[in-house]
């Protein structure tokens, strides 16, 4: 299977480099990445003035029909709010947005990076950085494949509202989710 990252903004050649990583690490994918997009090449309808926000359901869509893998993970650095499907409701903000079994999805750096001296304290910032890159993009590309959210709060699957619950996981699937794996090419 090959997976493409596209991203779109400001977004580092290390946190790609963490994201590509995570993936290589958990799935058995061979990771491309795309020469980065501007956020101002974007289609008129991704950005809400009102929200100061992307539409993260609309670069997830982008993502499936512009990247050149099986599955494609567009990495953003513009912050991302999740407008209401028949399966979610809106969200104001979101780290990422992807569709089970789609083939396209967005995970965004922008409420990734510490912004106060508390989350600057609670563990070293790159590593604090590291972990919510890892468990984003494996949380993303999961969905992708077809695996569903998690009830289960440290599993990589479970659903983040806030940094500190994401800041509990590390990117790796509990127990029932582990066995709901075995259909997917995913490394143990």
């Amino acid at each position: 299977m090959n997976l493409d990252i596209l991203p779109i903004g400001d977004v580092s050649s290390n946190d790609l480099d963490v994201i590509a990583s995570a993936l290589r690490d958990h799935y058995r994918v061979d990771v491309s990445i795309h020469a980065p997009y501007s956020l101002a090449d974007l289609p008129e309808g991704t950005y809400s003035a009102s929200r100061d926000r992307y539409n993260g359901n609309e670069l997830a869509a982008l993502a499936g029909a512009n990247g050149d893998g099986e599955l494609n993970l567009v990495v953003t650095s513009a912050d991302l709010f999740a407008a209401e499907t028949e399966h979610i409701s809106e969200k104001t903000f979101v780290f990422g947005c992807s569709f089970l079994e789609g083939n396209g999805a967005v995970m965004s750096t922008h409420r990734l990076k510490p912004q106060g001296v508390r989350s600057l304290l609670s563990r070293g910032s790159n590593e604090l950085v590291t972990n919510r890159l890892r468990v984003q993009a494996v949380k993303h590309v999961g969905h992708m494949i077809g695996l569903d959210g998690c009830t289960d709060a440290t599993c990589v699957l479970a659903q983040s509202t806030d940094l500190d619950a994401l800041d509990e996981r590390e990117p790796r699937f509990c127990r029932s989710c582990s066995r709901s794996t075995t259909r997917f090419d995913v490394v143990r």
